[in-house]
């Protein structure tokens, strides 16, 4: 019975780079992207779109998003 607490993960492809690894959680406000994967990607943090978006943590600290980043992603057929 415990099994279906597990995270779904899923391979995908952010524009033409294979991610083997993504976390599928339809209750998630908000998306992250880390700067690894940006870097993999062959983008930079200038390719952010700016945003005057904060993010809360669990302790109540607030941390300003460096931006927001515009890709297509494909999943199986799916874009």
């Amino acid at each position: 019975m415990a099994n279906h607490l597990r995270p779904l993960f899923i391979t995908t492809n952010f524009g033409d780079i294979p991610i083997p690894k993504v976390m599928v959680d339809g209750g998630a406000a908000i998306n992250l992207l880390p700067y690894r994967l940006l870097s993999k990607m062959g983008r930079i943090e200038k390719d952010l779109i700016p945003t005057r978006l904060t993010v809360t943590n669990f302790a109540g600290g607030i941390t300003k998003t460096p931006g927001i980043l515009d890709v297509d992603v494909i999943v199986g057929t799916k874009s």
